[in-house]
């Protein structure tokens, strides 16, 4: 066992026993066991009070909007968007979208999402986000927009589950 996740509240995505509480979680060779009775770990990990869940997937993103996040709130959508977001967003360069992407990824680690696709300008390169973030992408362009489609999967949270209970 490589390491061992105690006392956590698990969430399966098994219709028998879709949560499993106060119980422990192995990982070997990157896949997750129940069967952690019989073997031992360098690492254990208490998680009273801690969920171990399956990664959450945005499969809709401004990323770099956090930046204007708080920006002109409580107005009507066309308000909102066309006298203060696209102002705004005419102020933005590459640098500033490097910026907010990076904060959204963080906030996303820290949320449990494994994956992103975002929509936003200036598509950041597959280089320079895998050596910020050690995260892979794809890209492609819808030819009816002018803005990248970019998937982001965060490849820090490759377990998979084994399947024995």
């Amino acid at each position: 066992m490589d390491y061992i996740f105690k006392n956590v509240t698990a969430v399966t995505m098994n219709d028998k026993t879709p949560v499993l509480k106060n119980t422990d979680v192995g990982v070997k060779d990157g896949k997750l066991t129940f069967d952690t009775q019989t073997l031992a770990a360098p690492r254990v990990i208490d998680c009273t009070y801690k969920v171990l869940m399956p990664g959450l997937y945005n499969c809709h993103t401004h990323a770099a909007m956090t930046l204007l996040r708080g920006y002109a709130n409580d107005l009507t959508l066309e308000d909102w968007l066309f006298n203060h977001i696209f102002p705004a967003e005419r102020h933005l360069t590459p640098g500033y979208v490097r910026t907010g992407v990076d904060l959204a990824i963080a906030e996303m680690i820290a949320s449990g999402t494994v994956s992103f696709t975002d929509m936003y300008f200036y598509a950041v390169t597959r280089t320079t986000l895998r050596w910020r973030t050690g995260c892979s992408t794809t890209s492609s362009r819808r030819s009816d927009t002018l803005r990248p489609v970019t998937r982001i999967h965060m490849i820090f949270t490759r377990i998979t589950y084994t399947g024995k209970q």
